[in-house]
């Protein structure tokens, strides 16, 4: 008799294919089609996610070889002009005005940002692109701001659209994040090398001019395969009836790139603040040792690209290793420990190091942008935010923070001048700075008691600290299921289930936050799946969850919450929580 196939950590294996009896090899057959449609969708899913690698691939590429790379600055150009970097500038100030306008726009109303408008942004940066040449060789200055200021919002909601993209799945893919800027180092280094040989050089630039189309065809093209099973990825006033066909809703959806909440309240700030100073600090040193010192200042941004596909690649050393997810906060010590190394490197040899010093500062001043990016994206997609907010908000972080270094770096050097005690005064204050903010940081998190989690270790240990809280509560307080429910969410809402080790919820919440659910739906006047999805709502279940466990989109999940909101006159899931346990 031979061996029956024995499923180990959920995958069949098949232990003896030549079995004597016709329903061994039946099973057998079973077991091979399974793998063979687990192979092909894997193999789909690779496809998948090369569209969304690449694609955004392009548009960071893009970023990074417009203002900081020689290849879109004219080798003849007018002495004392305005110079590409007013441009710079003024995309990152744009930056900023974009964001404010997208906040401020939809407290107002609902604003649809479709394939159309993202068309109109993709032209816009490439026209930018190929006019930026000419507006520094003329010496131009208006049409040079102009060109940064379309960069600025352009490129902000190309951005957005990209980080719907990511926070839309129901796992965490920070590495697929890491992975897309770490192809856009090697597209930038790619053009580099093409725009160095000198008959390539106008390949070079229509390469670059074309980047922001290429992106905008690759999202299309991934956003068109996901509308035909999910219909809320494009703005639409017409959905399936399951998401529109309940009274009192619009019945519109307003397309995965602003779906979502729009409380700013439940970004990551402390996180994104600790990011923010050390990015500050960056930017502020690498202003000053450039105005300090040009002898070498070709080499700073190459190798601080090269930098930064170092530092991305270690982050991704323990994904392959131990397929485990990177931790943001590890990266963040890596990267201030590179920017200290660089700064002593000048303070001891002083001009001579600032080559190799200067590219270390530099890069770590570039790597913030990419964990700012993973940041939101975890917050995005555990809390339900509105792409165009959370990613319009942290674009405009980072361009705040590379404004305020770059401008402060050069009154510094404007004030003091061109001396080798500016350089080392501002390398040791940049090195105690970083020093004291990680000590701080330090600190903070042992009062804490532990340090945050990241990817899907903290889910999985989210839902641990969850289930015992609702344990404990249950012990405690007995059928006081709701008040239970509430410390679920003093963290903003990111643990993922408070499910005990069986699969069932504590009874507290499962017992009384289920029935105020089925009340309160029935007097707001909900649709079944709208008092589903409230039911998990109020037992602590994050948007991805939900989604899984409903079979459906995580978008299709934020526009039913949206129509709950609408019916219910609230704002967010803590007033919504409030309203249930009143009932």
């Amino acid at each position: 008799m031979s061996s029956p196939v024995v499923v180990r950590d959920g995958r069949a294996d098949l232990c003896d294919t030549y079995s004597s009896s016709r329903e061994e090899r039946v099973v057998a057959g079973a077991v091979l089609n399974e793998r063979e449609g687990a192979e092909a969708v894997r193999g789909a899913r690779r496809v998948v996610w090369g569209r969304a690698v690449f694609g955004s691939a392009c548009l960071w590429a893009w970023g990074f070889l417009a203002y900081l790379s020689p290849v879109l600055i004219p080798a003849e150009r007018p002495v004392g002009g305005v110079g590409i970097e007013v441009g710079f500038f003024v995309s990152q100030g744009a930056v900023v005005v974009a964001a404010v306008a997208i906040v401020l726009a939809l407290r107002k109303r609902s604003v649809a940002v479709g394939r159309g408008v993202l068309l109109v942004c993709a032209s816009l940066l490439a026209l930018a692109s190929a006019l930026l040449p000419l507006t520094v060789a003329i010496d131009a200055p208006w049409p040079l701001v102009g060109c940064g200021a379309i960069c600025g919002v352009a490129g902000t909601l190309l951005g957005c659209a990209w980080g719907a993209r990511y926070s839309l799945e129901s796992r965490d893919v920070s590495a697929v994040v890491m992975v897309s800027f770490l192809v856009a180092y090697g597209i930038y280094f790619a053009i580099l090398l093409l725009y160095v040989a000198t008959p390539f050089v106008v390949a070079a630039q229509v390469v670059v001019v074309f980047l922001p189309l290429a992106s905008w065809g690759l999202w299309f093209w991934d956003a068109s395969a996901r509308s035909g099973l999910a219909p809320e990825v494009f703005p639409s006033s017409a959905l399936s009836t399951d998401i529109a066909g309940s009274p009192g809703s619009s019945g519109k959806a307003p397309g995965e790139v602003t779906a979502g909440s729009r409380e700013l309240h439940a970004l990551p700030w402390r996180s994104l603040g600790v990011i923010a100073v050390a990015a500050l600090v960056g930017n502020v040193m690498a202003s000053v040792i450039m105005g300090t010192s040009y002898e070498g200042a070709d080499s700073l941004y190459p190798g601080g690209i090269a930098l930064c596909a170092c530092i991305a690649t270690m982050a991704l050393v323990p994904l392959t290793a131990e397929r485990t997810a990177f931790s943001v906060a590890q990266l963040y010590r890596i990267t201030v420990t590179f920017s200290v190394v660089g700064l002593v490197a000048i303070l001891v040899l002083g001009a001579a190091a600032v080559p190799v010093g200067g590219a270390l500062v530099q890069g770590c001043t570039l790597f913030f942008q990419p964990l700012v990016y993973v940041v939101v994206t975890r917050s995005t997609r555990l809390q339900g935010l509105s792409p165009l907010v959370a990613f319009g908000v942290g674009q405009a972080l980072i361009s705040a923070v590379v404004l305020a270094g770059n401008l402060a770096g050069k009154l510094l050097f404007q004030v003091a001048g061109e001396t080798p005690l500016l350089l080392s005064a501002v390398c040791g204050a940049g090195v105690l700075a970083l020093f004291f903010m990680v000590v701080a940081r330090a600190a903070q998190v042992g009062e804490e008691g532990n340090e945050e989690k990241d990817g899907g270790t903290e889910e999985m240990e989210a839902e641990t600290r969850g289930a015992d809280r609702v344990k404990a509560a249950a012990a405690g307080r007995g059928s006081s299921g709701v008040a239970a429910g509430e410390r679920l969410f003093e963290d903003g809402g990111t643990t993922e289930a408070a499910t005990l080790p069986n699969g069932d919820c504590a009874a507290g919440v499962g017992a009384q936050g289920e029935d105020s659910a089925a009340v309160f739906a029935r007097a707001v006047g909900l649709t079944a799946r709208e008092t589903e999805i409230l039911s998990l709502l109020v037992r602590g279940r994050t948007l991805p969850y939900i989604a899984n466990e409903l079979f459906v989109t995580t978008g299709t999940v934020k526009t039913h919450v949206r129509h709950i909101y609408e019916k219910a006159l609230v704002n967010n899931r803590q007033e919504l929580l409030d309203k249930v346990e009143a009932r």
